[in-house]
């Protein structure tokens, strides 16, 4: 069964500094300099096989933002990078496992300063058996893995 989260924050991207957030946003969506505030628990198994990135504006002629899907605090395969004129980006096709309690995240690092923009996401998972995937959340520290 796939399932897609839909997600975004209003909150403007920096153009000089790595920011993170959560894959789905609570209350609260602005981009964190510190990952911890805006890692999830996943509640189950499945595999993340596509994220999909758009920007309210470009990045400007030779800069970029790349966004990647972290889990545990590492960098995953699903990487989107969006530069010069472009507004949107994709990977598909990917297999990332994620089981019961995994931490997930999006990074987002700017290259060579670019333009401001907010960005909206969203990341399609598959899932075996009931199919049934949640996050836990909290927000800024709340969250409590021990």
């Amino acid at each position: 069964m796939r399932q897609v989260i839909i997600s975004g924050s209003s909150d403007r991207l920096s153009p000089s500094a790595t920011e993170y957030n959560s894959i789905r946003f609570h209350k609260g969506p602005a981009w964190k300099p510190t990952e911890s505030q805006r890692q999830e628990l996943s509640s189950g198994t499945f595999k993340v096989i596509s994220l999909f990135v758009q920007l309210t504006a470009s990045p400007g002629s030779g800069n970029n933002y790349q966004f990647t899907v972290r889990n545990n605090a590492v960098d995953t395969s699903a990487v989107v990078t969006i530069s010069d004129s472009e507004t949107e980006g994709k990977i598909e096709d990917l297999s990332i496992s994620i089981v019961a309690e995994d931490l997930l995240s999006l990074k987002v690092v700017p290259t060579s300063t670019p333009d401001t923009a907010s960005a909206k996401w969203a990341v399609v998972l598959e899932t075996e058996g009931d199919g049934k995937v949640f996050y836990i959340s909290g927000q800024d520290n709340s969250l409590n893995t021990a």
